[in-house]
C-alpha cells in the first residue's frame, strides 16, 4: 500500500515559502527517487528553468497517461488497435527522445516509463502532479520577489 503523507494540500499561495517548497521537495525526493534530480532542482530554479520544466511535466504526464491507458486496456485488442499501437509507439519514442535531449535531468524517469507497471505509473502521475504544483509555487515566489 502506498502512503501519501505529503502535505502539498497545506501549501497555498498565502503560505508558500522557500522552506515549505524545500520540505515538500524532500518528501517527494524520497518517495519517488526516479524524479529526485528534478525535485532537487526546484528550490533553486530561475523562472526560465521553472517554465521549461513545466513543459517537461506536460510531456511526461502525456507519456504516463498513454502508459496507464495501455496497461489498463490491454485486453480485447482488435486488428485496428494494433496499427494504432504502432503509430502510438513511434510517437511515444519520439517524445521520449525529444524530452531526454531537452531535459537530461529527466532521463531516469523517461527511460523507465516503458517498464512501469500500473502501480508505478500511477505513483509517477501523482509525482508529476505534485511537481507541477511545486513548480507553480516556485514561479509565484520568483514573480513576487
Amino acid at each position: 500500500m502506498i502512503t501519501m503523507n505529503i502535505d502539498l494540500m497545506a501549501l497555498s499561495e498565502e503560505n508558500v515559502s522557500h522552506d515549505r517548497i524545500q520540505r515538500s521537495v524532500n518528501d517527494w525526493r524520497t518517495k519517488y527517487p526516479n524524479a529526485a534530480a528534478i525535485f532537487e532542482r526546484i528550490p533553486s530554479m530561475d523562472l526560465k528553468e521553472v517554465v521549461s520544466t513545466m513543459f517537461l511535466v506536460d510531456g511526461v504526464r502525456w507519456l504516463l497517461k498513454i502508459r496507464a491507458m495501455r496497461l489498463s486496456l490491454v485486453e480485447d485488442k482488435e486488428p485496428l488497435d494494433l496499427v494504432e499501437d504502432k503509430v502510438s509507439d513511434h510517437k511515444v519514442e519520439e517524445t521520449i527522445r525529444e524530452l531526454r535531449t531537452k531535459h537530461p535531468m529527466a532521463a531516469t524517469i523517461l527511460e523507465k516509463i516503458h517498464n512501469m507497471d500500473l502501480k508505478e505509473t500511477t505513483m509517477a502521475m501523482f509525482a508529476i502532479d505534485s511537481m507541477e504544483k511545486l513548480l507553480k509555487f516556485r514561479a509565484s515566489l520568483i514573480l513576487v520577489s
